[in-house]
């Protein structure tokens, strides 16, 4: 589905983000409530921090992650966890 939600809109990408959006479809046969979006705090904020979401799978390699955000949002990320290169290397490296 296709949501507009424009104070939403103004949230910015990290890849180490503070908090996450869940999409809520609610009704029943009696009731139909238009969908919702929740931002929720996935972790504790200063005062005055950005409140920032993940645009993209942040557990995917840097480089995957960093073709998605310019395919999609015109955009490079250059946020601490794409500038660390030790950490891609090890994710590369994962198999499950």
């Amino acid at each position: 589905g296709v949501g507009v939600y424009p104070t939403a809109s103004m949230i910015n990408h990290s890849c180490r983000p503070n908090a996450v959006q869940t999409f809520w479809l609610s009704g029943s046969s009696d009731h139909h409530y238009p969908p919702m979006l929740q931002i929720t705090m996935c972790r504790d904020a200063k005062e005055g921090e950005e409140v920032t979401i993940s645009y993209c799978d942040v557990s995917a390699p840097r480089h995957n992650r960093r073709k998605g955000l310019k395919t999609n949002y015109n955009f490079l990320c250059d946020c601490a966890l794409c500038q660390d290169t030790e950490r891609d290397d090890a994710l590369i490296g994962l198999k499950c």
